[in-house]
């Protein structure tokens, strides 16, 4: 399903441990920076460079009313990314 070249955008640190436990692939982990005082500020300078380097950018949304209430990461991704599908 992953690729090397792919990146996985999570939403907290703790999703990383729990992907390189489980998950037997190697696509880089990107948490989203700022935890709970996330700012709108924040996204560009921390997604671009990930969109940039990385051909495939997959964001793992689960605790998102959490960590991100405001959807502003997933409010980039729709502007600057384009959605290849949704699923659980």
């Amino acid at each position: 399903m992953f690729q090397e070249s792919d990146a996985l955008i999570l939403e907290t640190p703790s999703q990383v441990e729990v992907l390189r436990r489980y998950y037997l692939g190697h696509p880089a982990m990107y948490p989203i920076p700022g935890g709970n005082s996330l700012e709108r500020e924040m996204i560009p300078q921390a997604l671009q460079p990930i969109m940039t380097d990385h051909k495939r950018v997959i964001p793992v949304f689960g605790h998102r009313d959490e960590v991100d209430p405001q959807h502003l990461v997933r409010q980039w991704l729709n502007v600057y990314g384009h959605r290849a599908w949704d699923a659980w």
